[in-house]
């Protein structure tokens, strides 16, 4: 009895964080962030990257976003850079927890295009896709040991033209896009729901911890063999 008892304490103590994705084309998910995402320094003609950037941040006030997944667009695909459209999508995001991704597009030597999707298993809440949304929310959101490229005229993800789009699945799980780069960078963030667990607050993981111990006592006392 002690040792499920046990497991239960830790289990409650040390909740875990969830953050399964998956990713498919042209994208590549990097394992932890990369120390630069600034000009020249991921560059690649195939590939796009993409990486966990914070996980279970928590907002205390509304926070704007470029994007709230179907707000004024029903069909859940953004592909035009129109002022008087994408005006439309912008929004607030609750307080709450989120976690962050950034997709990273770069090439040098002429035009390439990249194309795939990630999969997170929690709802897309919001995207920055400009470059005002992103330099604005790299403080709360930047991987903190990555250096982004802020500054960067062209570091927006562009919906110009007809190659150039990104869409939100009907569940909100599964961000699509495409996009074409010339000699430039492309960067976008995606904010979802947190996965992570609430921790059980100090003072009453304490006293559970405590009340459990009295409870091993009680026990004990209870399994002792009675003196004749």
């Amino acid at each position: 009895m002690r040792i499920p008892l046990i497991a239960l304490i830790t289990g409650l103590l040390h909740l875990p964080a969830a953050g399964a994705i998956t990713v498919s084309g042209d994208v590549s998910l990097l394992a932890t962030p990369p120390a630069s995402s600034a000009r020249g320094d991921l560059v690649s003609r195939t590939t796009a990257y993409a990486w966990t950037e914070r996980s279970n941040v928590f907002v205390n006030d509304p926070l704007s976003v470029e994007v709230i997944p179907f707000q004024n667009n029903a069909a859940g695909v953004y592909d035009t850079d129109q002022r008087r459209v994408r005006t439309l999508w912008t929004g607030m995001v609750a307080p709450g927890s989120y976690d962050s991704m950034i997709l990273h597009a770069e090439t040098t030597g002429g035009r390439a295009i990249f194309s795939g999707s990630i999969t997170f298993d929690t709802a897309i809440v919001g995207i920055n896709f400009r470059n005002a949304g992103l330099n604005n929310s790299d403080s709360l959101f930047a991987a903190p040991n990555t250096l982004y490229p802020q500054g960067e005229g062209q570091r927006k993800f562009e919906l110009n033209g007809t190659n150039n789009w990104f869409s939100i699945s009907a569940d909100r799980q599964t961000f699509a896009f495409q996009t074409v780069v010339r000699n430039d960078i492309d960067q976008l963030r995606i904010l979802t729901n947190s996965g992570a667990m609430t921790p059980v607050p100090v003072p009453a993981a304490a006293w559970f911890f405590g009340s459990s111990l009295l409870l091993f006592g009680w026990m004990a006392r209870r399994q002792e063999p009675c003196a004749d």
